[in-house]
C-alpha cells in the first residue's frame, strides 16, 4: 500500500487513466497529453517512522527505487540496515521528501502528527499513513494541505472508519485516501485463515502459539 499510494501521488497513473476515459487524450493536439507533472522517486529522501517488520520491508522495497532511506526508530544505528540512517522525528519531517508512518498506535503517539510538527515540516513533504489513522491530527493535516504547507497526504486508514461525511480530509486537496484495503488482498486473507487454523489446532493440542497474554 505504501508503494501504491506513493506511485499515485508521484506518477499520477490513476489521474491520467481517468483523463483518458473523459476523452482528454483524444482531444489533445499533441501525441503526449500531459497536464500534471510526474516526479521520479529516485534520489528522494524517505523517512520511515517505526522500523519493525513492516518498516524494514518498506525500506527494502523502496531501496530498489534508488531512494535515500532514513528511520525514526528506538533501534541503535548498528541495528539498522547499512543503507538506512537513523534520523530524529523533527528532522525527518523538516528535511525529507517522504515520511511513511509504519508504527503501532499508543497512548504516547496518538495525534503526534499535529499542527506544531507540520508547521516545522518541509512544505512539499508527502506523508504516507498505512498504520493507524489516529497517529495524525486529521484537522491539522487537512489545514496544512489547504494552505499549501504539506505536499500530499496518502492514507489507507482514518481515525473513524468509515469516515463521517464531514471528515476534513475527504475534501482536502492532494489527499489520496483508500478505504482500509491494505490487508484484504486474496493472498493476505488466505494467510490469515491459515494462521487462524494453525492457532486453533495448536490450542486443541495444548501447545498454544501466537500467545499475547
Amino acid at each position: 500500500m505504501v508503494v501504491s499510494l506513493l506511485l499515485e501521488a508521484f506518477d499520477s497513473v490513476g489521474f491520467y487513466a481517468e483523463q483518458n476515459r473523459r476523452g482528454a487524450w483524444s482531444d489533445s493536439p499533441d501525441f503526449c497529453y500531459t497536464v500534471k507533472p510526474r516526479v521520479e522517486l529516485a534520489g528522494k529522501r524517505m523517512a520511515i517512522v517505526g522500523f519493525g517488520n513492516i518498516g524494514r520491508t518498506v525500506a527494502c522495497i523502496m531501496q530498489a527505487f534508488g531512494m535515500k532511506l532514513y528511520a525514526v526508530s528506538s533501534k541503535a544505528d548498528h541495528e539498522l540496515p547499512a543503507e538506512v540512517q537513523k534520523i530524529s522525528l523533527e528532522d525527518a519531517f523538516a528535511t525529507c521528501d517522504i515520511v511513511s508512518l509504519n508504527c503501532p498506535l499508543t497512548a504516547q503517539n496518538r495525534g503526534f502528527v499535529n499542527a506544531s510538527l507540520l508547521a516545522r515540516s518541509n512544505p512539499r513533504l508527502v506523508l504516507v499513513n498505512t498504520a493507524r489513522g489516529a497517529l495524525v491530527d486529521e484537522q491539522a493535516v487537512a489545514e496544512a494541505l489547504q494552505q499549501d504547507r504539506l505536499g500530499a497526504y496518502c492514507t489507507d486508514v482514518l481515525t473513524h472508519e468509515p469516515p463521517a461525511s464531514d471528515c476534513p480530509l475527504l475534501s482536502a486537496p492532494n489527499c489520496y485516501i483508500t478505504p482500509h484495503i491494505g490487508w484484504d488482498t486474496i493472498e493476505a486473507r488466505r494467510r490469515i485463515l491459515a494462521i487462524l487454523v494453525d492457532n486453533i489446532r495448536a490450542f486443541q493440542t495444548g501447545s498454544p502459539i501466537s500467545v499475547v497474554n
